[in-house]
Order: C-alpha cells, then sequence, then structure tokens
C-alpha cells in the first residue's frame, strides 16, 4: 500500500512538473507571438518613413515589405489553443478565446493580409509613396484591422 501511496504522489508530481512545461511553453508562444507583431509593426513604421521621407530608402522598404509577407505566412502558427487571455491570465496576452471558437472566420484574415501586403510591396516597387501610405491604411484598416478589432482584447493604457 505505501509503495501505491508513493507512486501516486511521484505520478501527480510529474503530472505537475508537465502543466509547468506546458504552461511555460505557451508563455513562450506568447511572447514569440508579441514579438512577431512588434516587428510587423517596426517594419510598417520604416515603410511609412520612407513613404513620408523622414528615412530609409526604397530598397531597405522593399526588404521590410518581404519580411512582412514572411510573416504574415506564418502568422495562423502563432496561435494555437490554449493561448488565449482566458487561458494565460499572466501571460499578459490579449488574445480573445474568440479566436478558436470562431477559427473558421478568424483564419480568413491572415490570406487578406497577405493580399493587402502585396498591394504594398507593389506600391513600393513603383517608389509612389502616395500610394503606399493609402496601402499601409488599408492594410491596417482591413488586415491588422480586422484581427484586432474581433479577436484582441484592448490594451490597458500605457
Amino acid at each position: 500500500m505505501r509503495k501505491m501511496i508513493v507512486l501516486a504522489g511521484a505520478l501527480m508530481a510529474m503530472a505537475g512538473v508537465a502543466a509547468s512545461v506546458a504552461a511555460q511553453d505557451k508563455a513562450a508562444i506568447v511572447k514569440k507571438r508579441q514579438d512577431t507583431m512588434k516587428q510587423q509593426a517596426a517594419n510598417l513604421k520604416y515603410i511609412a518613413n520612407f513613404a513620408k521621407g523622414v528615412g530609409g530608402d526604397q530598397a531597405d522598404a522593399g526588404y521590410k515589405v518581404d519580411e512582412l509577407q514572411f510573416i504574415s505566412g506564418k502568422l495562423l502558427s502563432l496561435f494555437p489553443p490554449g493561448t488565449s487571455s482566458a487561458d494565460l491570465p499572466d501571460a499578459k496576452t490579449y488574445a480573445k478565446p474568440e479566436i478558436w471558437t470562431d477559427y473558421a472566420e478568424f483564419k480568413t484574415i491572415p490570406p487578406k493580409v497577405a493580399d493587402l501586403e502585396t498591394a504594398l510591396g507593389d506600391a513600393v516597387r513603383k517608389g509612389d509613396k502616395r500610394a503606399i501610405l493609402v496601402a499601409i491604411g488599408n492594410l491596417g484598416k482591413n488586415g491588422c484591422g480586422a484581427c484586432h478589432s474581433k479577436f484582441r482584447e484592448k490594451m490597458p493604457q500605457q
């Protein structure tokens, strides 16, 4: 009987460690997701600065569009189940649970983002600064905004 109790205790301890590791993995995924979104914002800022004539150059702006397009192909992988604000309140994630309850709608957004990034890339390659700013606005409203308006919690004021 004593061995059974020790074995049960050991199994419970291992389960606790496994749950802790899973939580750490999920927290790492959330951090990667947030870092990726920050990279997208930095790329868009660089491209906008180029279009406004306050920094950057056309070749690097094109490279930033390429990075955005690469990222948009990976966006869905940054949202595995169990990484919502309800699942991980201590991870400071703003991903609403609706991502997974309305996943059919959620997964339609990255292809739209990719199309909008293609339009942005076309404008950058042409060097049409007005068209670049229009494309950035369209991407923000109908790409990033399509997701953030429905599937992202409001962030606290900084």
